[in-house]
């Protein structure tokens, strides 16, 4: 199962939680992909943290995505001008990555936590709408639905981000307004065992 994420995903699990453990059994479970912008994201925010700092740094890019990308780019900033100063930042890469990895029926998720992204690939992207989640939803899927992360470890992730935000932080971009309303209750069906 393919999976592209942005930067996001790694410092949540690196700097947010502090839980590079369940982070490695994710990496070592699913086919991830990265581009130089998103490795790039991740290793200058991570780079406190040594095994997993080691462990982007030495992923080899087996694709060579700048070329595969550029098509893609030169798409979106002409449909979409208002793109040209995001344009370079990961969220985008990941995007076209997964839009590439779709067309060649290797996609499973795209898994994108920033709000503007995200909601663009919503309304303008529908070949990617079906595989588009976000983190704690990809947590969520990985234990219930593909059975790759142990619900005691799910369970886990979702406690410290609760945690997090009753500390006043905002992992993910999460409130404690967005955790009461959407993410208590998919942890109260993770937790009985609900798909």
């Amino acid at each position: 199962m393919a999976i592209v994420a942005d930067s996001s995903f790694h410092i949540f699990f690196c700097s947010e939680i502090n839980e590079t453990s369940i982070l490695k059994k994710i990496v070592q479970a699913y086919e991830m992909y990265y581009g130089d912008a998103i490795k790039n994201e991740v290793l200058n925010c991570i780079s406190e943290n040594k095994d997993v700092y080691n462990n982007v740094e030495n992923i080899s890019l087996d694709i060579n995505f700048k070329n595969i990308l550029s098509d893609f780019y030169d798409y979106l900033l002409n449909q979409y001008s208002q793109l040209k100063n995001r344009i370079d930042d990961g969220e985008w890469e990941a995007i076209g990555i997964s839009y590439h990895l779709h067309s060649i029926g290797k996609m499973e998720y795209l898994i994108i936590d920033e709000k503007y992204a995200y909601n663009f690939v919503i309304s303008k992207l529908p070949t990617l709408r079906t595989h588009i989640v976000r983190t704690l939803r990809f947590v969520y899927s990985a234990s219930k639905k593909d059975a790759k992360l142990n619900q005691t470890d799910a369970i886990y992730i979702f406690n410290r981000t609760k945690e997090e935000i009753r500390s006043g932080k905002t992992p993910l971009y999460l409130t404690r307004d967005i955790w009461d309303a959407r993410i208590e209750p998919l942890m109260a069906r993770l937790r009985l065992g609900e798909n």
